[in-house]
């Protein structure tokens, strides 16, 4: 699937049902000279679309809690860990559920090059209207590595088709090989993990990307 033009210029934005709101992003430091537009840089233009409605299939698993559930049993049940379900369901004590309570089950919504990748935090979420996704769940899947220097809250990710990306969060300017681009929205963290624009995600680490906004589903195939 190909992201428009337009889509590739202004950014792909998307309301997920449900979305919490996010922490505003930290003000990082300004861009810097010579940083340029994702749609005026060397990358690849975004391949970014929305499933048609009539092909959406949901990736993820949901359990639907009964009066004698258990998060801990419902873990076993599906072969995840209890932390990773406690996170993506945004459970504060994990000892209590409801009767009736929708749970997402972890390691389903993210599939690359047609393997589901398990991941503690939701692959697809929004902010500001833009449709995001974390960073190194993607990343490893496709055979890169992300390092996280904590004193600069910089993210360093070597990928197999660009080299070295280098990201601050709060920033909108990531480091991609010699070239500095202005990314759609900063980089932000959401329950540890560091979360860009799916667009610069896509033409970064050379991948088309498909989601489904109300599922959260997200679907990445290398090029």
């Amino acid at each position: 699937a190909t992201g428009t033009a337009s889509g590739a210029e202004r950014g792909h934005r998307v309301g997920l049902p449900g979305a919490r709101a996010l922490p505003a992003v930290r003000p990082g430091p300004p861009a810097p000279r010579g940083a340029v537009p994702l749609a005026q840089s060397r990358l690849p233009r975004p391949m970014v679309s929305t499933l048609p409605r009539g092909e959406r299939q949901s990736i993820g698993r949901v359990h639907v809690v009964s009066h004698t559930d258990t998060l801990a049993g419902i873990a076993r049940r599906y072969h995840v860990e209890l932390a990773a379900l406690a996170r993506i369901n945004r459970l504060a004590n994990p000892n209590v559920i409801r009767d009736g309570q929708r749970l997402v089950i972890p390691g389903r919504g993210l599939v690359v090059n047609g393997r589901s990748v398990s991941t503690d935090v939701r692959p697809l979420s929004a902010k500001q209207g833009h449709a995001t996704a974390p960073l190194r769940p993607v990343l490893e899947a496709l055979g890169g590595s992300v390092t996280w220097i904590a004193p600069t809250r910089t993210v360093h990710a070597s990928t197999p088709q660009r080299g070295e990306v280098v990201i601050t969060i709060g920033s909108s300017t990531a480091q991609v090989g010699d070239e500095k681009v202005l990314m759609d929205l900063a980089a932000y963290l959401d329950h540890n993990r560091t979360y860009l624009p799916v667009d610069f995600v896509s033409s970064a680490l050379a991948v088309t990307i498909e989601i489904d906004p109300n599922s959260g589903d997200i679907l990445v195939r290398s090029k």
